[in-house]
């Protein structure tokens, strides 16, 4: 299209006379551009490849290969080429995560909710061509990393609230804190809001982790449409997830109507316990995220700490 673009435009100058030099520096910035991508590809690896799996609730997991000359960070994010005949040219930019297992670490993993355009046809290839299994190995191509990188280490306090996919960002940084940090005061409260039980399947390995240490709180709150008590939740018989795993997070798990009034509740009891420097950090749906900005500016006046307020969005 950019390409069709600067053809026409020059095709156009070319025939009213008019003056071209602001063509040769729109073609300049363009071509470096395309320059620098390409940079970044062959940088990340040009065979590349992903472990691909769909997950009930439409979310589906990459799991990916890479050079590795570059290291994950909180907050980064790639675009990714997935190398099939009718859509190779086709990118999309997701949030990085690190898997979970030790052997794993030297991976990348993305996991995305399926809307429309390459994340459809990603899911349609696997229902497709992949069996019961919902499964497959893909080759790809990784552009990247971008974004910025928010320093939580600093804090007495961070308090990380997702909503729904939300979580890949917030957990990169849990993940970060417990990993790098020697802050061994350090509280950790990780409180993800969803609609369903599902991401509990599909994420439970990451959340093992992040109860493996004693900073971090793992608070999980699960709206249903029409409210049922925590323990039916808990004893459902069909999850899938085993009783072990259910008798384990029982006491993380609140069912929930309102996520307004648990993020005030949540926002001033942090707040609240006066620790000396605490950070808030959120991703979630853009009302999650202002009610938690509004919440916060309301708690400043009656607090001495200091709180700093960090939001990540999926809005490229």
């Amino acid at each position: 299209m950019a390409v069709g673009w600067i053809m026409g435009a020059w095709y156009h100058l070319k025939l009213t006379e008019l003056d071209r030099n602001y063509m040769y520096a729109t073609i300049t910035v363009w071509c470096f551009d395309r320059l620098m991508r390409i940079v970044r590809i062959i940088y990340s690896g040009v065979k590349s490849n992903a472990d691909v799996r769909f997950h009930e609730g439409d979310v589906v997991t990459l799991k990916m290969n890479y050079s590795n000359r570059w290291k994950h960070y909180p907050g980064c994010f790639v675009f990714i080429y997935i190398l099939r005949p009718n859509r190779f040219w086709e990118s999309h930019p997701f949030t990085v995560m690190v898997p979970p297992k030790p052997v794993e670490s030297n991976k990348l993993q993305i996991t995305f909710k399926v809307k429309n355009g390459l994340t459809k046809h990603t899911k349609d290839f696997l229902f497709s061509s992949c069996g019961e299994e919902l499964s497959a190995n893909i080759p790809i191509l990784i552009e990247g990393p971008y974004g910025r990188y928010h320093n939580l280490h600093l804090y007495d306090s961070v308090v990380l609230i997702a909503g729904g996919i939300g979580v890949t960002s917030t957990y990169s940084y849990a993940y970060d804190l417990i990993k790098n940090c020697s802050n061994e005061k350090q509280r950790i409260t990780f409180i993800w809001y969803m609609h369903d039980r599902t991401p509990l399947d599909w994420f439970s390995e990451e959340l093992d982790l992040l109860r493996s240490d004693s900073r971090v709180t793992v608070r999980i709150f699960v709206k249903y449409k029409e409210l049922a008590s925590a323990s039916r939740y808990v004893d459902d018989s069909n999850s899938g997830l085993g009783e072990k795993y259910f008798t384990v997070v029982s006491q993380e798990i609140t069912a929930t109507s309102s996520d307004k009034t648990e993020v005030a509740t949540l926002v001033s009891e942090a707040v609240s316990r006066g620790d000396p420097r605490i950070a808030f950090l959120s991703c979630g749906p853009g009302r999650m995220n202002d009610d938690i900005r509004f919440t916060i500016s309301k708690s400043l006046s009656s607090s001495k700490s200091r709180v700093d307020y960090f939001e990540e969005s999926f809005s490229w």
